[in-house]
Parts: C-alpha cells; structure tokens; sequence
C-alpha cells in the first residue's frame, strides 16, 4: 500500500466518523413502505457501519461465518425491530450503539482473536440493538413492507462489507472499516 493510501484511509475514515451524530442515525422518515424499509438503514451512519462491518468481520473469519454471520445479523435485526416495534424506547439504546461499533472496530483488528461462539453471541446481541433501534422508529402502519425493506436492505450492506475483504485480498479492508466504526462510536458516545 502506498503512503498515501495510508494517509488517506484513515483521513477520510476519522472524517466520517465524526459527522456521524445520534440525528442522523435515527431520523423517523414517516414512511410505512418498502422503499422506506430500504433506505432507513443506509441513513442511519452508525447502522450502516455497522452492517458493513459484520459484512467485514465474516468475510475475515471465514468458513461457515461467512455467510453464518450475515444471516445470523439479518434474522437478529428483524427480531430486535419487531421487539422495538413494540415495545417503547430504550433509554439506553444510543450507549449500547455506540460500545457495538466500538466493538466491532476492535474485533476487525483481530478477527481471529475471538472463538466462534463469542463473535456470533455478539453480532446476534448486536443486531437486536440495532433492530430494536430500527423497530422502535417504524411506522405503526405498513410496518410488515418497511421490515422486509430493512432487511433486503441491510443483506446487500452485508454482502458489500464481506465482498470489499473478498477482493482486496488483504486485512487492510477490515482494518479501515473497524478504524471507522471504532471512531464512530467513540464519537457517539461523546455524544450519548
């Protein structure tokens, strides 16, 4: 990698992080559709990078969690939406966002670092946090389209998250995408 790949990667990533704020992460858009479903998760930065980076994370572990992980994430997130969808909002929801993207950025430096059974109870534990973020916004009509949305939606984010590591060939993919989350959620907790 050249010095200013080195440079610039981090750069852009700090930059990124720090404009991520707790408005923009949950920002109700009023609608009940499937277009609304699919669009809510990419807006939502600290959501978005966090399904990047499980994306990241399985490509990087590899074997059955390649694809495990992912699946594991989908079926979290919708189970912690319709927990959300009915259930009231947690006081305490932006602070356990904020520590899964700190954490996420910790485990992509070294993904092999943790068993199998610890990195899927987290990224199960994770998904139903940002689920029942998602839930807890959902429109009380047409709430069945916008889950279907948000979860086609957070597949493909999936599924670029593990592709980027696939076809770099290299850790440095996961690395930058933890340095993101790890600034990101350090900077949501300063927020929090």
């Amino acid at each position: 990698m050249s010095v200013s790949r080195r440079i610039v990667f981090p750069l852009a990533a700090i930059g990124t992080a720090l404009a991520v704020t707790p408005a923009w992460a949950h920002s109700a858009d009023g609608g009940a559709s499937l277009f609304a479903g699919l669009v809510h998760p990419i807006f939502g930065v600290d959501h978005l990078l966090a399904m990047v980076a499980v994306g990241t994370l399985a490509a990087l572990r590899g074997g059955i969690g390649r694809w495990g992980l992912p699946v594991l994430f989908v079926v979290g997130l919708v189970a912690g939406a319709l927990f959300g969808g009915q259930l009231s909002p947690l006081p305490w929801l932006e602070l356990a966002i904020a520590t899964s993207l700190l954490a996420l950025g910790g485990t992509l430096w070294r993904p092999q670092l943790l068993p199998g059974a610890a990195v899927s109870l987290g990224v199960a534990a994770l998904a139903l946090v940002h689920g029942y973020a998602h839930g807890s916004e959902a429109p009380v009509t047409g709430a069945f389209a916008f889950f279907i949305g948000m979860a086609v939606s957070t597949g493909v984010l999936l599924v670029l998250g593990n592709l980027a590591v696939r076809f770099a060939g290299h850790i440095w993919p996961g690395r930058v995408v933890g340095l993101v989350a790890a600034a990101a959620g350090s900077a949501l907790l300063m927020t929090a």
